[in-house]
């Protein structure tokens, strides 16, 4: 048979006729619009949604992977329906694809698993028997089916001789020593990994696809306060806090669809004694040689301690936060504490220079202009000028810091709330009287009175 003929069900009769005054009987086939269909068609013509990916072994250059499908189906031979048998055929990826085709007489439960690795047996049981006939002497011998194959080596073994037997008893026990010392390497392997797995103090555990524990080390066992033997089978969801459960659950479910590794940060598990810590998982997926999804590999880290450090940062934060806020409010009483305390302040120094202006000053002027001896002039001149030192500072500070005068406008200033006109300031400040009309209207300007009929003096006193 060869893989290009393939057919369907056609439907059949039974018809009698007499042959040689003999009733007999034959099979008539009815001539059907199904015509026979070669392999190719059928592949060609499936949806790729009944093509599954599949990796079927590890290459030179990376895993190598196909895509597969199974199909039930009637061979057929002569043009006759023949056995009924599994087609499965493999295309390679990408564009241009090449097809490879099976076919199988296994029932009908089997999986496109078994025929996926059925598939990659062929080229490891190849060269065993092309090694084998050669050993016999037989390599130019072609052996069909496995009666044939029993009869040569049977026909073979009994011919040989005493020598040869011998030889190939000791190429059997060589086989066996090697098979001993690959096994006893192997052994050693999982020791070592084993002991690696005991040694970490992360915990480590194995899932299956439902959740539960398949294996895990000694760390995995005591971060949860269990024996290694109450932990197998145990469910990861019984030992999660309810509304932790989805979280997780997403996490895994995002892995199997994806297979990309994925971490769980800071959920809680609890404990036998029924504490609760909080845990770190980082997760990868688990598969078989067939690339299928078997279950999860996870490691896990008590994170715990570095909550707690967290949340008690986080609290002195909340803290600093609070206490900062009442420093700035504290801050901004004090400012208005202080600029109510400055404003007093100027309003007791305005009193004061009012008083003096209001109380004081009109009698020293009528007493100028009375009629003094010498010494009483002098008396007079010292009352004035004492008043004028002690006004001094107060009228400096009260034009310097609300009007921005500079000293020399504020000396202007002073002699014209004094009455003095320009020629008297002139000889005072031994200044031209341009630069005395130049100050008098820079004062006017920074107190506002540009354009405005307002006597200058009269709005300096009012100060």
């Amino acid at each position: 048979m060869t893989p290009s003929a393939g057919c369907r069900n056609r439907r059949s009769w039974i018809k009698t006729y007499r042959y040689a005054r003999e009733q007999r009987t034959k099979r008539i086939l009815a001539e059907t619009e199904k015509k026979p269909v070669t392999f190719e068609k059928i592949a060609r013509g499936t949806n790729d949604y009944f093509w599954y990916r599949r990796t079927v072994s590890e290459g030179t250059k990376g895993p190598v992977t196909y895509e597969l499908m199974k199909r039930r189906g009637v061979l057929c031979k002569d043009g006759q329906p023949d056995r009924t048998v599994w087609l499965i055929v493999r295309r390679t990826l990408g564009e241009g694809a090449a097809y490879s085709y099976f076919i199988s007489n296994v029932g009908r439960s089997a999986r496109l698993k078994t025929f996926v690795r059925l598939s990659g047996v062929r080229w490891a049981v190849e060269p065993c028997f092309e090694e084998a006939k050669s050993d016999l002497g037989m390599d130019h011998y072609e052996v069909r089916k496995f009666p044939g194959w029993r009869y040569m080596y049977c026909c073979r073994d009994k011919n040989m001789k005493n020598e040869e037997k011998k030889g190939d008893r000791l190429a059997v026990n060589a086989l066996q020593d090697e098979r001993k010392l690959m096994e006893e390497e192997l052994k050693i392997s999982k020791e070592k990994y084993r002991n690696i797995l005991e040694s970490i103090e992360e915990a480590y555990f194995e899932l299956d696809l439902s959740g539960n524990v398949t294996f895990l080390n000694k760390s995995a066992a005591k971060m949860l306060g269990y024996t290694l033997e109450e932990m197998i089978g145990k469910n990861y969801r019984e030992y999660i806090p309810q509304q932790q459960r989805k979280l997780v659950t997403k996490i895994f479910n995002k892995i199997y669809r994806t297979g990309i590794p994925a971490t769980v940060y800071d959920y809680q598990v609890i404990t036998k004694d029924g504490n609760k810590i909080f845990r770190e998982t980082s997760a990868t997926l688990m598969q078989d040689s067939s690339g299928k999804a078997i279950g999860f590999r996870c490691v896990a880290r008590d994170v715990t301690k570095r909550k707690s450090i967290e949340e008690s940062l986080k609290r002195k934060d909340v803290e600093l936060e609070i206490k900062s806020r009442s420093l700035a409010e504290t801050n901004i009483a004090l400012k208005v504490l202080l600029k109510q305390m400055e404003e007093e302040k100027l309003e007791f120094e305005r009193t004061i220079l009012s008083n003096i202006r209001e109380i004081i000053m009109p009698y020293i002027e009528q007493l100028k202009a009375s009629r003094l001896t010498d010494n009483q002039i002098v008396f007079v001149e010292t009352i004035n000028n004492n008043l004028i030192n002690i006004m001094s500072p107060f009228l400096r500070r009260i034009t310097l810091q609300h009007f921005n005068l500079t000293p020399k406008e504020f000396q202007v200033a002073v002699l014209v709330k004094e009455g003095r006109t320009t020629k008297e300031i002139t000889n005072v400040l031994n200044i031209s009287a341009g630069a005395v009309d130049f100050h008098r209207n820079r004062i006017r300007k920074k107190l506002g009175l540009n354009n405005k009929k307002v006597n200058l003096r009269s709005h300096l006193l009012s100060l």
